[in-house]
C-alpha cells in the first residue's frame, strides 16, 4: 500500500502519464463528484469493499484518471468534505463494517488537497449493507459473481477444500509407497533428521496433515492410496501423453495415485525422452538436460498445488517433439496473470496442501518456483 510519500512521488508523474497509467492492484485514482455528496459518499464505499476483498489498498480522490498533466488531472476534494463523516458513512454500509483511515495531502492545484483512502488487508469477505460487492483484480473493480466469490474464499483460506477432514481412519487411507517417496524427497532437499526420523504417523501430525486420527484432503493427495484417493478426491488424476503429432500419441499413461507417485512416475517417462547435450569446456564436459529436473518438477508440483479439485481434469503433461505442455484444471487467480507470473505475490488455491509441502521440503512458499523455472531454462 502506498503512503503520503509515495503519492506526492506519482503525483509528478501526471505531466508525462495519465493516472490509470499509474495505478495498480492496490491503487486507484478517483475524481471527487462534486454536483452530489451522496454520490461521492457511494463511490468512496464501493471503492472501500473493492480493496477490501481485493487485499487492501489505497484510493485517491480527486485524480482524474485519463488527463494527461497535474494542472488538468489534480482538480482535488472541496473543503465541506468531512473525512470523519464519510469513514462513519462506509463504516455504516459495510458489512462487516469496514473501517478506512483517511489522510489528507495538500497541492498547489484545484482545491488544493486531496484525500487518500487506505484500507488494511483483511481475510474476509465484505459487501455493501445492500448486498452488492465487487473485488480489485489488476486495475479494476469486478463484481462478485458466485465464481469470482469461490476463487476468493479458497484463495484467502475461509474455504480451503484442501483442508477439509476425510471421514474415515488415517490408516485405511495411508499409502506406504507414497510416504517412502515423500521421505525419498524430503532427504533430496535436505530435510533435517529431526523431521526425517519421526515416525509416519508423528511426522503427518507435526506437519498438520493428521489431526484426530483423520487425513485431511491435502495429506490424502500426498501420501493417500489410490482406492481413497478416487472415493474422496474423484477429480484427482494426472496424465502423460508423448505426442508424435498435434492429435497422435504415441504413450498414454495416467492415474489417480498420490502426488509423489504421479510426480514420480511422469519423472520416469520423462527421464527416456529427455534428451541431453554435451558442452565441451577444456577437460569439463558438462551436460544438459534439454528440460532441467528443477524446472520439470517444480512445474509439476505447481500444478498440483495450485489446480482446482472442485472441477473434473487432470494435471496433464504433453511432451511433443519441440516443447512440453502442461495444463491442470482452474483459472489464475488473486491477480495473477500469463504477464505478472514472474514476480506477482503468491497466491494458494489450497493453501493448507501447499503449507503440507512447504513443510516436507517438497515446494518452497517464498515465491521461488517460478524464478526457478524460468531460470534454469
Amino acid at each position: 500500500m502506498k503512503n503520503k510519500e509515495d503519492i506526492l512521488k506519482l503525483l509528478d508523474e501526471l505531466d508525462i502519464h495519465v493516472a490509470d497509467d499509474l495505478e495498480t492492484q492496490d491503487l486507484d485514482f478517483k475524481e471527487w463528484i462534486e454536483r452530489s455528496l451522496n454520490d461521492s459518499i457511494k463511490m468512496a464505499v464501493r471503492m472501500a469493499v473493492c480493496m477490501a476483498n481485493g487485499g487492501g489498498g489505497t484510493t485517491v480522490f480527486g485524480v482524474r484518471d485519463r488527463v494527461k498533466g497535474r494542472n488538468e488531472a489534480i482538480v482535488g476534494v472541496p473543503h465541506e468534505v468531512d473525512a470523519e463523516i464519510l469513514q462513519k458513512s462506509i463504516y455504516e454500509k459495510t458489512d462487516p463494517h469496514i473501517t478506512p483511515i483517511f489522510e489528507w495531502i495538500e497541492v498547489p492545484e484545484g482545491h488544493r488537497r486531496l484525500l487518500i483512502m487506505t484500507i488494511h488487508q483483511e481475510k474476509s469477505l465484505y459487501t455493501e449493507t445492500n448486498g452488492n460487492a465487487s473485488v480489485r483484480i489488476g486495475k479494476d473493480c469486478k463484481p462478485f459473481t458466485g465464481s469470482v466469490r469461490n476463487e476468493f474464499l479458497a484463495t484467502t483460506g475461509i474455504s480451503d477444500f484442501s483442508a477439509q477432514r476425510i471421514d474415515a481412519p488415517w490408516q485405511e487411507c495411508f499409502s506406504p509407497v507414497a510416504m517412502e517417496r515423500v521421505r525419498m524427497m524430503m532427504s533430496e532437499e535436505h530435510a533435517p533428521d529431526t523431521l526425517l526420523k519421526k515416525s509416519d504417523e508423528d511426522l503427518l501430525k507435526s506437519i498438520g496433515a493428521l489431526k484426530d486420527g483423520k487425513l485431511s484432503i491435502g495429506g490424502l493427495l500426498i501420501v493417500g492410496n489410490e482406492e481413497a484417493i478416487t472415493k474422496y478426491i474423484p477429480n484427482h488424476r494426472w496424465d502423460f501423453r508423448k505426442m508424435i503429432s498435434s492429435t497422435d500419441y504415441s504413450i498414454k499413461e495416467g492415474q489417480s495415485t498420490s502426488i509423489p507417485i504421479g510426480l514420480y512416475e511422469i519423472e520416469r517417462y520423462m527421464a527416456t525422452e529427455n534428451t541431453t547435450t554435451t558442452i565441451e569446456v577444456g577437460f569439463l564436459h558438462p551436460e544438459f538436460s534439454r528440460y532441467p529436473k528443477i524446472a520439470l518438477r517444480e512445474a509439476l508440483l505447481n500444478a498440483f498445488s495450485h489446480r482446482d479439485y472442485r472441477v473434473p481434469g487432470s494435471v496433464m503433461l504433453k511432451h511433443y517433439k519441440d516443447k512440453l505442455i502442461l495444463t491442470n484444471p482452474g483459472s489464475f487467480i488473486g491477480g495473477i496473470s500469463s504477464g505478472n507470473i514472474l514476480h506477482h505475490p503468491p497466491a494458494a488455491r489450497n493453501s493448507h496442501l501447499t503449507d503440507l509441502m512447504d513443510k516436507l521440503r517438497l515446494v518452497n512458499r517464498s515465491n521461488l518456483g517460478v524464478p526457478r523455472i524460468f531460470k534454469s531454462l
